[in-house]
């Protein structure tokens, strides 16, 4: 297994901000936030191909905050609009790195996914820990160790990779949930990053396997 260490440490993301104008501008919906580099790797497409599925099935109320930019925006919002979903999607934006806590505070799920492939389904991406250091509750649709790791954690419900039903049941599933078994599923992600992935203990592993 490799884990991806980020540039920062996910200690950022374990900070709890309430933002009243983030949280009443988005009120009314079951929030899915996906923040960070929009990209092909992330397969958002299979995101946006599971809303239609909810769309078609009269499934309301759900709505998905894209934060961040990315090499694959343009093509991404065409899709979601050739889905028939524009509605349901919101692009906020490349935000302030020390923002980013309040769009997760605000946030009912966080979304990972990673396009189906044998090298990316070696590794654990940075974002799915430092989603864990938020303390909210995961969808991941991925395979390999990125999807292995976020279902043993209890803090996500997890589709296969490009698998847009599955994904679309997950969503619904959570967005089911009581608030405090969402919250609870927050808890345990955030003692999972607390016990295996914090940067410190990940950068003595890396120390200590270097010095081997």
């Amino acid at each position: 297994t490799i884990t991806v260490i980020p540039q920062y440490c996910e200690d950022f993301y374990a900070q709890d901000i309430a933002d009243a104008e983030l949280k009443s501008r988005f009120a009314g919906s079951f929030n899915i936030l996906f923040a960070g580099n929009i990209s092909p790797a992330q397969d958002l497409q299979n995101l946006a191909r599971a809303m239609a599925q909810l769309k078609q099935q009269g499934v309301e109320n759900i709505r998905c905050l894209i934060v961040g930019d990315g090499m694959s925006r343009e093509e991404l919002e065409a899709f979601i609009e050739q889905q028939g979903v524009a509605d349901r999607f919101v692009f906020c934006g490349q935000q302030p790195a020390a923002d980013i806590p309040r769009w997760t505070g605000m946030a009912d799920a966080l979304f990972a996914g990673l396009s189906a492939s044998e090298n990316l389904g070696l590794t654990v991406p940075a974002k799915i820990t430092s989603y864990f250091a938020a303390g909210r509750p995961l969808l991941v649709a991925a395979d390999g160790e990125a999807g292995r790791v976020a279902g043993e954690s209890g803090a996500a419900l997890v589709s296969p990779a490009g698998d847009a039903q599955a994904l679309a049941a997950n969503i619904c599933t959570l967005a089911g949930l009581p608030t405090a078994e969402r919250a609870a599923m927050g808890e345990k992600g955030r003692q999972c990053y607390r016990t295996h992935y914090r940067r410190d203990l990940l950068l003595a592993k890396l120390r200590d396997f270097i010095l081997m």
